[in-house]
């Protein structure tokens, strides 16, 4: 499982940011839901003679959003980004997987924090789609940092699920500064995670976002006493 290559048709593009774009495909041969939440697949399109492809986090729910898989990716016009840009709904592209070993483990009850940089969000938001919907209550805490307030994905419907949901806390931070942002400001430091964490010891820690964001968060957690085994991570390169 997970090794072919089966046809999507794009049945909605949604503009997130102005560099980012959730591309939500419907198989045609049927539901395409045998993922774990965090996983990533492979994205295939045929351009100038050749089949390019690259790996993208989903960001749908597994087994919930069975209708439909979709993928959240930041178009820097790059090899498969700029062929990618200028399709339409309608269009078809190739998905093959599911790859991966960065998901959720459903078997365990600890409370989970989430930490996240920029498009990073993408597999982390999958995963707090599929805990709302499979595991209501369960305590989760999101730290998100971006760049820009114009930046930050999937902003209405996270400040929305913390509205909704007591269990689930949202902190947003911005590397930079932007104008009308009343927020955090800085990078997520051991400051940071001390001011809104009481403990340390009895959480799993699931952080995505570039190599070196991800490798600073991880010392500033073992800094505050996070062993190894609480941590899972996912690193990507724009």
């Amino acid at each position: 499982m997970g090794f072919e290559i089966t046809p999507h048709k794009i049945v909605k593009i949604i503009d997130e940011t102005p560099t980012i774009k959730s591309f939500r495909l419907s198989n045609m041969n049927g539901p395409n839901a045998n993922f774990l939440a965090g996983q990533f697949a492979n994205l295939s399109l045929e351009h100038n003679g050749e089949q390019i492809r690259r790996p993208f986090s989903y960001t749908s729910a597994p087994k919930v959003h069975n209708d439909y898989v979709e993928f959240t990716i930041k178009m820097v016009n790059g090899k498969f980004t700029g062929p990618l840009a200028a399709k339409k709904e309608g269009d078809i592209v190739g998905l093959q997987g599911p790859f991966g070993r960065f998901h959720i483990d459903e078997t365990v009850d600890k409370p989970i924090v989430f930490i996240a940089g920029g498009v990073g969000s993408a597999p982390i938001m999958s995963m707090i789609r599929h805990l709302l919907l499979t595991k209501p209550g369960h305590q989760m805490v999101l730290f998100y940092s971006c760049k820009t307030a114009d930046e930050i994905i999937y902003k209405k419907e996270l400040e929305e699920i913390a509205k909704r949901h007591p269990s689930f806390k949202l902190i947003m931070t911005l590397t930079q500064d932007s104008n009308g942002w009343h927020g955090l400001n800085g990078r997520i430091d051991t400051k940071m995670l001390k001011g809104h964490l009481s403990k340390f010891d009895d959480k799993l820690y699931y952080l995505c976002g570039s190599p070196e964001m991800v490798e600073g968060v991880i010392v500033h957690l073992k800094e505050l006493g996070v062993a190894d085994t609480q941590i899972q991570k996912e690193e990507w390169n724009a």
